[in-house]
């Protein structure tokens, strides 16, 4: 492999649907390949991990490994970015959003840890989703000419009038009169 070793794992396990070139998956890794699992893993044997890669950067893995020793300090002394943190996993989704206790998960805490922590910083996770649909609706309507019917889907609403009352909760205006003051707004 390109790596510099012959790095085999044992099973690759990859989050979408299993393509029709299954086939090749496994000759390029090596190994068995199962689609359609919750998350992306490689598995390999205990005793690879401390193989050292004829390609290492001793001076790079320094660098580093102090990067990841200050972020987790940082995180550890709860920086005030967590808030940040939270709205910048949920922008990575689009029509499906995780539930409170899969994002509770995914930051290594207990729901109810999870809750407090997001109180404490002045919010609360259904709040903080409605900013993320909000902000995504507001660059869709101003970058894009989709339909709201499309941008009500894109955001995770199973119909338009859903997201038409949302988006006049979150702003005042319509998601149509809002699109047009952007329009009015660049042609003046």
């Amino acid at each position: 492999m390109a790596l510099g070793t012959d790095f085999k794992p044992n099973l690759v396990r990859l989050p979408y649907p299993e393509p029709n070139e299954k086939a090749k998956y496994e000759a390029r890794y090596g190994c068995p390949i199962e689609f359609g699992s919750a998350r992306s893993e490689i598995l390999m044997a205990t005793e690879r991990m401390g193989l050292k890669f004829p390609s290492a950067n001793p001076m790079g893995f320094k660098i580093y490994k102090q990067q990841c020793d200050d972020l987790v300090a940082k995180l550890a002394e709860g920086s005030g970015e967590w808030k940040q943190d939270v709205q910048d996993y949920l922008a990575l989704f689009t029509s499906t959003y995780p539930s409170i206790q899969k994002a509770a998960k995914t930051f290594a805490m207990t729901e109810r840890s999870f809750r407090r922590k997001l109180s404490a910083a002045g919010t609360n996770y259904r709040d903080l989703l409605a900013e993320v649909r909000c902000n995504k609706a507001k660059q869709l309507l101003a970058s894009t000419s989709a339909s709201i019917d499309s941008i009500a889907a894109t955001l995770g609403y199973t119909d338009a009038s859903s997201f038409i009352h949302a988006f006049q909760r979150w702003t005042g205006f319509s998601p149509a009169k809002f699109r047009a003051s952007l329009n009015n707004f660049d042609g003046a």
